[in-house]
């Protein structure tokens, strides 16, 4: 006993807990390695002969074994001596008892501890990881076997091949089993434990296929709090170790939850209408209070939700909208804040859905969000869902350009008008960009079939907001995202179909940041200057503005960079016609010249480009 004392320097204390980030170090380089690796194989000999007489010593040689084991630079020798293969075999064929089990445990948890090798040695038989699996029955040694079974499965693919599919499975049964006599901490790391295997596809199918198994999770995340007599960390200003290490499983159990409700197996076990749906939906009443429990439903609820036909089955059979804006209209936690706006993300797609959530008044809820100081994720997925609310929908322009309850604040879009000026946050300015840029899209597209409905939601929009030139110009004169971009092109080519909208887009490319792209795209020249044109060219854009033979073109999803541009340049073109044609009068000689020039140069870039595709077409 003595011998093995000695060879971890229990006497001397020297031996401590080793950072595996520092590495070997020069006293325990190869030569030093080889040495631990000799000392031990030593000692194997004199293990074996105490197991096989039974003697209580070989538990003490055990203990020293484990306690060494905590050191980072006796893992690998435990490893290449056999001692860590010795102790698999003894686990995996025997029955221990209490005392020796645990020490067993803490060897083979420890030594595969950030060390690939040795879990390898577990992974090389197929009894190894049954056996230490096994020992969860017994929940006396729980917090000895739970390291182990993380150890062994953190970072490593093969171990985690290796385990069987149910792993994860046995790991929630115990977790929710309230007859198992586990404190806090050991239920918090067996259900860490689990979560750890729940990374992986292989297991979270595993306990979509088992019946039963999910609903299981679900209880775990249910009664965390209350199976503990633990307050939550939102009600309590101070919180204590047990919180945050709860509130931080939660988190983890949550996002677990979020990979698994994405899987397609979950859309085909779990409708809309299926029990475990029915539960989550009632999650979102305000009946129930957890604030984790509302962000599951609503990660999970919105993750089913990605198909149009299960978007319409949510809000116009189930009306899962309504406590959904309600939460809008009153959550005070971000997280809670993201999930549901993200949720409604999702139902606003189908056009079907639109005017039923904006007639449930979604836009005074999002109003109530834009006047916030928030977070800018919140912010940013808030002003998105604006956006898609609005797109094509007459009635959602009608009900977002409406008068705040406090007419002193404008209308509901004003404070987003104050945040586009202010915010730093570059995707915020150009998700309210966007917006705007819908907005204008519905009010000019379809202003000479609904001119007495359009006109008065026209001015007001206008009115509330002075500095729309700002907006659109940010779309049109970034660089990031082509497709809005050219989404921004073809909305000026429609403003500048009338009167006051040719002002504002006149005004607009008269900045440089919008007129230097917009000669670039027309002439193919980044110098401001512009381009002589041929006389062919000339006669062609005499055409089109008189005759406006070309419309302006929607952007479609599908487009390809070639297809953009095409349509870009050919909504810019109309958009100068346009803008000549209902603006020209008001404009400054030296002005409208620069404007004739550059769409007599664009139609001659044009041209030259049609007439290279027909050629490439003919070859």
């Amino acid at each position: 006993m003595k011998e093995i004392e000695e060879v971890f320097y229990l006497g001397t204390g020297e031996m401590k807990t080793a950072d595996p980030s520092e590495g070997i170090g020069e006293e325990s380089g190869a030569e030093d390695q080889n040495r631990k690796v000799e000392k031990l194989e030593n000692i194997l000999r004199a293990l074996a002969q105490l197991w096989w007489i039974d003697s209580t010593q070989f538990d003490i040689a055990t203990e020293i074994l484990a306690d060494g084991s905590r050191d980072y630079k006796w893992r690998a020798p435990l490893g290449k001596s056999g001692v860590v293969n010795f102790y698999l075999e003894i686990l995996s064929c025997h029955e221990l008892r209490h005392p020796l089990k645990k020490h067993v445990l803490r060897l083979l948890g420890n030594s595969c501890a950030d060390l690939d090798e040795n879990r390898e040695l577990i992974a090389s038989s197929v009894n190894y990881l049954p056996s230490i699996i096994l020992q969860l029955k017994d929940s006396t040694v729980l917090p000895y076997t739970l390291p182990v079974l993380f150890n062994i499965c953190v970072d490593y693919a093969s171990e985690v091949e290796h385990a069987p599919d149910d792993t994860a499975i046995v790991l929630v049964n115990i977790a929710s089993n309230h007859d198992t006599s586990i404190d806090l901490e050991t239920y918090i790391s067996l259900v860490n434990t689990a979560l750890s295997y729940l990374q992986h596809k292989k297991f979270q199918k595993a306990l979509l296929l088992q019946e039963g198994a999910l609903n299981t999770i679900i209880t775990i995340l249910v009664d965390s709090y209350s199976r503990f007599e633990i307050q939550t960390a939102e009600s309590t200003l101070n919180e204590n170790d047990d919180v945050k290490a709860l509130t931080s499983m939660i988190t983890a159990l949550n996002q677990v939850l979020s990979d698994i409700s994405a899987l397609h197996e979950f859309q085909d076990i779990y409708p809309v209408s299926s029990k475990l749906c029915r539960t989550l939906q009632s999650w979102l009443l305000p009946s129930t209070k957890q604030v984790h429990l509302k962000v599951c439903a609503c990660i999970m609820l919105g993750n089913l939700a990605r198909l149009d036909a299960t978007c319409i089955e949510c809000v116009q059979a189930v009306q899962i909208h309504k406590p959904l804006i309600d939460i809008v209209f009153h959550a005070k936690s971000t997280q809670l804040l993201h999930a549901a706006l993200g949720f409604l993300k999702n139902l606003a797609i189908p056009t079907q859905n639109k005017n039923t959530l904006g007639e449930a008044d979604i836009f005074e809820a999002l109003s109530r969000i834009w006047f916030m100081d928030t977070i800018p994720q919140v912010q940013f997925v808030s002003i998105s869902l604006g956006r898609l609310l609005t797109a094509g929908s007459l009635e959602n322009v009608r009900r977002i350009t409406q008068d705040c309850s406090d007419k002193e604040s404008g209308i509901l879009l004003s404070p987003l008008v104050n945040l586009f000026e202010k915010t730093e946050e570059e995707p915020i300015k150009m998700e309210i960009a966007r917006l705007s840029t819908s907005i204008c899209r519905v009010l000019y597209l379809n202003s000479v079939q609904f001119r007495g409905q359009i006109e008065p939601i026209r001015i007001k929009f206008l009115h509330k907001n002075p500095k729309i030139g700002l907006q659109l110009g940010f779309v049109v004169s970034q660089t990031k995202w082509p497709a809005v971009r050219s989404e921004g092109w073809f909305v000026f080519a429609l403003m500048a179909r009338s009167p006051e909208g040719a002002e504002i887009v006149s005004q607009v490319v008269s900045d440089p940041s919008v007129f230097q792209p917009l000669v670039e795209l027309l002439t193919g020249d980044p110098i401001t200057g512009i381009i002589p044109t041929s006389p062919t060219a000339k006669i062609l854009n005499s055409e089109l503005v008189d005759c406006q033979e070309l419309v302006p073109k929607p952007v479609r999803p599908q487009d390809q960079a070639d297809e953009l541009s095409r349509a870009d340049r050919e909504n810019a073109l109309v958009l100068i016609g346009e803008m000549l044609k209902n603006y020209g009068s008001h404009m400054a000689v030296p002005c409208k010249t620069t404007f004739k020039d550059l769409l007599n140069s664009g139609g001659d870039y044009l041209l030259s480009h049609q007439h290279g595709r027909t050629e490439t077409r003919s070859a």
